[in-house]
């Protein structure tokens, strides 16, 4: 599981994430992989994370940084690429095998610092494989915020001061909050990641919370990760 925050302000995305990668091993979740989960292209100002299998995010990461990389390093161009693939797979697209959330972060040409999401999957919002744009706003995937935590995020100024947050998160779902967190801010000039906390205590192998515990806590169903491409 993942938590991710993002916040676009006037002149810049920063997107805040744990870094574990889980899954149940023998009745317990345990700690895979540490990871950075957001994916910054090195061609446009633009990034990529998501919630569900990580083979998947990889995929949808790699082919917007290809797109970026071909649209001459314009955000705009790259985003209505997207666009194109997503009528293609709501055409095609079966039923996915895993549900995936994915979040994407950059500075358009035209609009500026904008966030967008899509899901492979029906029963929510937005409506599958069609890309919702949010503009200058604020978004939050995994965790389960309080209305306070939630409500904190409108005059924050930088997630980096959201980090005490993520420790709250950390104690109440460890299953989807692990590792260490990441600050990745989306410039116009680039994407950088800053390490802004790290949980040694998460050791990789060692067991996290039963997977009775987990559904006991009405945490939601489990999504198996495929470890060859690592789930989240």
């Amino acid at each position: 599981m993942t938590t991710i925050v993002v916040k676009a302000f006037a002149d810049r995305v920063e997107i805040l994430s744990d870094g574990g990668l889980t899954n149940s091993v023998s009745g317990a979740f345990q700690l895979l992989e540490k990871v950075n989960k957001v994916t910054g292209s090195i061609w446009a100002p633009i990034a990529v994370a998501g919630t569900g299998p990580t083979s998947y995010s990889k995929r949808v990461a790699d082919a917007v940084t290809n797109w970026s990389r071909a649209a001459g390093g314009s955000v705009d161009a790259t985003i209505e690429r997207v666009r194109e693939e997503l009528a293609r797979q709501r055409k095609d697209a079966g039923p996915p095998l895993q549900p995936s959330r994915m979040l994407l972060a950059g500075i358009s040409e035209t609009k500026g610092p904008c966030v967008w999401e899509f899901v492979n999957y029906a029963g929510t919002t937005p409506a599958p494989w069609t890309l919702a744009e949010h503009g200058q706003c604020i978004r939050l995937f995994g965790s389960h915020p309080t209305p306070e935590e939630e409500a904190a995020l409108d005059d924050i100024t930088t997630l980096a001061d959201y980090v005490p947050v993520m420790d709250a998160f950390r104690a109440r779902w460890r299953r989807q909050c692990n590792s260490h967190v990441d600050l990745t801010t989306i410039w116009p000039y680039g994407v950088e990641t800053r390490r802004l906390r790290v949980w040694d205590e998460d050791v990789i192998g060692a067991p996290m919370v039963s997977v009775d515990e987990w559904l006991a806590s009405g945490s939601g169903v489990i999504v198996e990760e495929d470890v060859a491409g690592a789930g989240d």
